[in-house]
């Protein structure tokens, strides 16, 4: 006898898919459930026999005997476990066919171009121009896509939508050219706390509220803008001081006041930041270790 032959395996899998297609999952999984107990001993020989009949049927028996033989064989003169996943269906033929590549006709390049002329990569037209970018120059490669063709492509080289005008998506608003229009809010400076060391005025404040909130047609009052301001000046003052306060007991100038100073007072007391403490005090400490 052949060693081919000898060390030849049953495919396991193939058989028991079958008994999944005879007799459905769940009596499938009610029978190798059974089928584990009688070969791990925790059921006898006849216990099994009358419960196997009963879930797999009679016609049925003989797939049951294919599968034990196999699995006995196998573990009598395997060398190694079968593949996870076989290459091959129940009836034979490979699972996915090798692509047709002699069959294949001319390349997608050769083909008219549904999009038109600009459909067609630059680099297949002819052109005098030199000033066209190292992106446009790269070799071709090749990319599969689902109808199993091979379609070649520029590597790095723009689509037909990116060489038309960039344009916003229905809905949006696309404000990049707009950004000097928008440095003053009628006549208004637009300069921020930050840069002029200061809170703004209650004129300033209001008008500038009133030109965020005018989409929404909300208007504000005076009497609202001063009670903000008020606001806006106590939450600072109770940030500033304690920082002070420990620059002072250093014997430094107050003017000399950095930003780690700020960081160590707020850790002293940080829900002087309000409710979101933990996230301004993170903002802080990635501030404070830039500097």
């Amino acid at each position: 006898m052949g060693s081919d032959q000898c060390f030849s395996r049953l495919n396991s899998l193939e058989i028991k898919a079958l008994i999944y297609q005879k007799i459905g999952h769940q009596r499938a999984d009610t029978y190798f459930d059974q089928l584990g107990k009688f070969l791990t001993s925790r059921i006898s020989k006849s216990e099994f026999d009358k419960l196997c009949s009963k879930t797999v049927g009679r016609e049925n028996i003989s797939l049951h005997n294919r599968l034990v033989r196999s699995i006995l064989k196998n573990a009598s003169v395997a060398k190694s476990p079968p593949p996870r996943y076989p290459k091959k269906s129940l009836y034979g033929d490979p699972v996915f066919p090798p692509s047709p590549r002699k069959c294949r006709s001319r390349k997608f390049r050769d083909r008219p171009s549904p999009l038109g002329p600009l459909g067609k990569p630059q680099s297949l037209t002819t052109t005098n121009d030199e000033s066209m970018s190292k992106a446009q120059r790269l070799p071709m490669e090749v990319v599969s896509v689902e109808d199993g063709e091979e379609v070649e492509q520029m590597t790095g080289s723009p689509s037909v939508q990116s060489r038309s005008p960039l344009t916003a998506p229905l809905g949006v608003s696309f404000h990049l050219k707009s950004k000097a229009r928008f440095s003053t809010y009628n006549g208004i400076n637009r300069e921020t706390c930050q840069s002029s060391g200061e809170l703004p005025d209650m004129i300033t404040l209001r008008a500038r509220l009133e030109k965020k909130l005018e989409m929404e047609g909300i208007k504000l009052s005076m009497d609202s803008a001063n009670l903000l301001n008020r606001g806006l000046n106590a939450y600072m003052r109770r940030l500033i001081e304690p920082c002070l306060s420990l620059a002072s007991q250093q014997k430094r100038a107050v003017s000399n006041v950095s930003m780690l100073d700020f960081h160590a007072a707020m850790e002293v007391n940080p829900r002087v930041l309000g409710e979101e403490w933990p996230i301004q005090l993170e903002k802080i400490c990635c501030r404070a270790s830039e500097e």
